[in-house]
């Protein structure tokens, strides 16, 4: 039953504000659940949403579905981006990140006035002569009337039938109709349909609050948003700072018996202070979404940048989540336009690279992709767009050189039957035709969603190529390197060198696909066992901040920091001075790689050293530091 009404309630969406914003705020709400919310907005939390909404300056959004499922709500509308918030969750659900408590609101004793009952305790003694209603089993109270000997005079009342407008009601509908003789209901359902109630009915919250051993009578109620997004959770608590008495005022008009809670204090703010806004996928903790996982390490870098400033400028990451593009879209507009951040840092995958370029160029920021080696994004980039993740151009091309080096020069190669592989099969084939020693001796396209590759397989050892160019995405080349391992071969195996590969993760996860095969040398943006000295310096703060090794798009994150601040320091916070500094041949930065880097011009590409990694063969995944750190070794610089 709740999975159907979880389908035909979902994804019915509604516009909820009525003044113009320029970004847009995606609430799940309940469709029919009052006193909370309904489709009508009539409920309190709809009204808190649409204030709020209001004082940040979004076009609210709802997003309609069933709150029963709050773990269905977070993974599949929370985590994927179809939503951003959640009015009115418990602060202790997990999986949220969550805002300061807006309501505190305790169970209560719901009986008729003309009973005289007045109880406010779980221990009168008078609740043993008494028939109790209780709106389900297991909540606080029910353990406590159970600890004391009283399950026979309980009656699970329970909740009505979903489809009823009033369904919430049922436990006080009991004690209205002579049911029971007190009802134990949480204080806003209490508050609420007693005042709506044709006979008069009292409500008193249970005291005290807190039952040993450590059953809480009354629950603190918050706004959650995805795990990692900071920025929104702090935009929450600074309207709700703003808007108090308001959220309050209409609590109290719906009845809800309040405890106290301390209201917030918004911030100060510093127009003195440049803001930088990461927009990445963080939502989860989970460590086999490679796009998840790249977004975590990237957010990691960038706030050791943060914190590791020692210059003058004040500058602060703001720190947003965005599971797809859509979300990082909205996160970005909300960066911009709540929030006053001067320049945005992301582009975990393609799909956000391209629309935070995009945002980028039409608000006038200056945007550093840290997480896209698109070929396409460095053709005609927008002035205001600076690659600091390398190309599919310098990565293919570094790692073709390093094989020439040891002598592989027939290649046969793979790809994708799609835009992308078209384009990977394009550059390496443009680099293989330029190397007079290189030959390419066989074209191999697949599915684009193919998981089978035996027969092509067979096809390109028949060929006799010393090398296979596996141009795949990571799942797609698992695939083929468990297959390819089966048929014992020599051959060299040569990856695309993703950006979202390159973690400690997504190395373990081939090499544990290919063995031996799938363990051959690739090429990476950094390497957390550099020996260089500039390098051990910042790997060592990393390691010692955040327990885990230094991913190449942690350092890519920390590195953009790093530019806009030595740029902005130089020129100033103006976009058009930053981005023109960044293209000036004078301006080079030192960031840990041994030697100044500059931006290229045409290209807005960083120019670096890119190096070459061999992973462990033989080695297991192991989740501590010094398990991380032996999936794979530096071998040496690229050529």
């Amino acid at each position: 039953m709740l999975m159907i009404r979880l389908l035909s309630a979902l994804l019915v969406i509604s516009c909820a504000s009525t003044a113009f914003a320029r970004w847009e705020l995606r609430v799940c709400q309940d469709p029919n659940q009052l006193p909370f919310s309904n489709r009508a907005g009539e409920g309190f939390d709809n009204r808190i949403a649409a204030l709020l909404a209001e004082e940040m300056g979004a076009d609210l959004v709802s997003v309609w579905v069933p709150l029963e499922a709050l773990e269905y709500v977070r993974s599949d509308l929370l985590d994927t981006g179809r939503c951003d918030a959640v009015i009115g969750i418990e602060d202790t659900v997990e999986g949220f990140l969550t805002t300061v408590v807006y309501y505190r609101s305790a169970y209560t004793f719901v009986s008729r006035e003309e009973s005289g009952l007045d109880l406010s305790s779980l221990d009168d003694p008078r609740l043993a002569h008494l028939r109790i209603g209780l709106e389900k089993a297991g909540i606080a109270p029910h353990h406590v009337l159970l600890g004391i000997g009283l399950r026979q005079n309980l009656t699970i009342v329970g909740a009505g039938d979903y489809d009823d407008p009033s369904y919430l009601a049922a436990p006080v509908k009991a004690v209205e109709e002579g049911l029971v003789d007190v009802a134990l209901v949480w204080g806003p359902v209490a508050g609420y349909f007693a005042r709506a109630s044709a006979v008069p009915l009292e409500v008193t919250p249970v005291t005290p609050e807190v039952y040993l051993p450590y059953l809480l009578m009354a629950h603190n109620m918050v706004i959650g948003v995805r795990p990692g997004d900071e920025s929104l959770r702090d935009l929450f608590n600074e309207a709700l700072a703003r808007r108090w008495d308001d959220v309050q005022a209409i609590l109290a008009e719906y009845g809800v018996p309040l405890s106290p809670v301390p209201p917030p204090v918004a911030p100060a703010t510093d127009d003195a202070v440049y803001r930088v806004g990461l927009v990445v996928p963080m939502t989860t903790s989970s460590r086999t979404d490679l796009r998840e996982v790249a977004g975590q390490a990237a957010a990691l870098g960038a706030r050791l940048a943060e914190e590791a400033d020692s210059s003058g400028l004040q500058l602060d990451v703001l720190f947003a989540s965005a599971p797809d593009a859509e979300a990082a879209v909205r996160a970005a507009r909300r960066l911009v336009d709540a929030q006053g951040v001067r320049a945005l840092i992301g582009g975990v995958g393609d799909d956000q690279a391209r629309v935070l370029a995009r945002v980028a160029e039409e608000e006038g920021l200056v945007f550093l992709n840290v997480g896209s080696a698109d070929q396409s994004l460095r053709a005609t980039p927008p002035s205001t767009t600076f690659h600091v993740e390398a190309s599919e151009e310098m990565y293919l091309g570094a790692t073709l050189d390093h094989y020439a080096a040891l002598g592989v020069e027939t290649w046969a190669v793979v790809h994708p039957d799609s835009p992308e592989g078209q384009r990977w099969l394009a550059l390496a084939v443009k680099h293989i035709g330029g190397q007079g020693d290189l030959v390419t001796l066989d074209v191999v396209a697949v599915g684009a969603d193919q998981v089978a590759f035996t027969a092509e397989i067979s096809r390109l050892l028949e060929r006799g190529a010393e090398g296979v160019l596996a141009l795949l995405p990571q799942r797609q080349l698992e695939f083929f390197l468990t297959q390819l391992q089966t048929f014992g071969t020599d051959v060299v195996v040569a990856a695309l060198p993703d950006p979202l590969s390159q973690s400690r993760e997504g190395l373990a996860s081939l090499t544990a696909a290919g063995g031996r095969v799938g363990a051959h040398p690739r090429l990476a943006l950094w390497e957390t066992t550099l020996p260089m000295e500039e390098a051990r310096q910042l790997v060592e703060l990393f390691e010692g901040r955040w327990g885990r090794p230094m991913d190449p798009s942690a350092w890519a994150a920390y590195a953009a920091v790093e530019i806009l601040r030595a740029a902005v320091e130089e020129v100033g916070d103006s976009t058009s001075a930053v981005a023109g500094r960044l293209l000036s041949p004078t301006f080079s930065i030192d960031v840990h790689k041994g030697r100044p880097l500059t931006f290229e011009a045409d290209t807005h590409q960083l120019l670096q050293p890119l190096y070459v990694v061999e992973t462990d063969a033989d080695g297991r995944y192991d989740p501590t530091l010094a398990g991380l750190t032996a999936v794979a070794r530096f071998v040496a610089v690229a050529p």
